[in-house]
């Protein structure tokens, strides 16, 4: 029987990795208010002074989720167009209400995000912005739901840029970093087809991060990774010890315990 307990926890662990491995555990953790300004994530799309050209239409989709701990306020992205419009994403926390996200044109407030159905900020949402300029029209979509149509008018041939977090941008700069995760980045040019897409699954160490299909370059500065906290070990605290002791996992409360019973 002594070995029993230890065979429980080998299987625990077995089922564990098992868990990580078939699902989807990546995405870029964006540092925010409890790091200083220099310190604060940004995933800014296209690297250096260009933007993305883009014609008749654009589309940025993205999956996110706001981390539970943190100043619940910021900047989550800031679409800048033609160096002139800016479309933006906030997080705010109005006081005695939830924190929830909101859309801001240039200086105009368009509202809530909302739809439908009931939407959680803390766990994963698909939010896809949608520019139709042959129709002079803003789309903005939640999980597939569209909840927001506005009018918006520009000349031929425009270009944007794409900035999650923080940015030292003229006239755009920002160090309101909202906390979020962020993941599976797309840019489309035509309706239903994607041009450039970042998954953001695997930690990289450099600063310019290659899209899916090595056609565009974002810039990255100050990530967390999520993967890495599954893949390497972190010091929370130590115990010390009279005699050997080994952890075990309850069978029934399914808890990890110490036990030095078992030994004889």
């Amino acid at each position: 029987m002594k070995y029993i307990r230890l065979l429980f926890y080998i299987l625990f662990i077995s089922k564990t990795i098992i868990i990580w491995g078939g699902e989807n555990i990546g995405g870029l953790s964006f540092r925010a208010y409890e790091y200083s300004k220099d310190e604060r994530t940004s995933f800014i799309i296209p690297s250096g002074n260009q933007g993305v050209r883009f014609k008749d239409y654009l589309s940025v989709s993205f999956d996110l989720k706001i981390r539970e701990k943190g100043e619940h306020f910021g900047y989550v992205c800031r679409m800048i167009v033609d160096n002139k419009n800016s479309l933006n994403l906030i997080l705010v926390n109005p006081v005695n209400e939830e924190p929830y996200l909101c859309l801001i044109k240039d200086q105009q407030y368009l509202g809530k995000i909302h739809s439908s159905a009931t939407i959680d900020i803390h766990e994963w949402n698909r939010i896809k912005i949608e520019l139709e300029y042959k129709n002079d029209t803003l789309y903005v979509r939640n999980n597939g739901s569209l909840i927001s149509k506005e009018k918006v008018a520009a000349p031929d041939n425009h270009s944007v840029k794409v900035c999650f977090g923080a940015n030292k941008l003229a006239s755009y700069t920002t160090s309101d970093v909202a906390p979020i995760i962020l993941k599976d980045v797309q840019i489309g040019l035509e309706p239903g087809s994607i041009k450039y897409e970042w998954s953001l699954e695997q930690a990289v160490s450099d600063t310019l991060l290659q899209d899916k299909f090595r056609q565009m370059t974002a810039f990255i500065s100050n990530p967390e990774w999520i993967i890495n906290s599954h893949m390497y070990w972190k010091h929370r605290k130590t115990l010390s010890f009279s005699s050997k002791t080994f952890p075990v996992m309850g069978h029934r409360t399914k808890r990890i315990s110490l036990d030095s019973s078992y030994l004889g």
